[in-house]
């Protein structure tokens, strides 16, 4: 009796090996994906995306525009990934105006007059 107990906690113990070498796993330490992500950082000359946890728990995205009304008229309306890794929108005045979700890189009367 106490032989085949022997043989069965063997045999477990190798069965669990082989399922851990047969799943690749590697014993590191796997770091978990961010709440919150953001594609262009805090980068106002790029049409960016946030992926954050919205009050519902579920993910949501939040994408950079350009104001039309009220307090967000004429600036650029910039998610970033705040400290406690929800999206929080910063409003932006664009030196040369906003167009896209983005700040012109150029004023845009000189749009186009190198391209003759």
């Amino acid at each position: 009796m106490k032989r085949s107990l022997m043989a069965l906690m063997f045999a477990c113990v190798v069965l669990v090996l082989g399922l851990a070498w047969a799943g690749g796993l590697t014993g590191e330490l796997v770091q978990p994906s961010p709440l919150c992500r953001d594609s262009d950082g805090d980068d106002f000359f790029y049409h960016g995306k946030v992926l954050a946890q919205s009050g519902s728990q579920q993910r949501k995205i939040y994408s950079d525009y350009c104001g039309t009304s009220g307090v967000e008229a004429g600036q650029l309306v910039e998610y970033l990934c705040a400290p406690d890794q929800s999206a929080r929108k910063y409003l932006f005045d664009c030196p040369y105006g906003c167009y896209a979700g983005r700040c012109q890189e150029i004023p845009a009367s000189e749009i186009g007059k190198n391209l003759r």
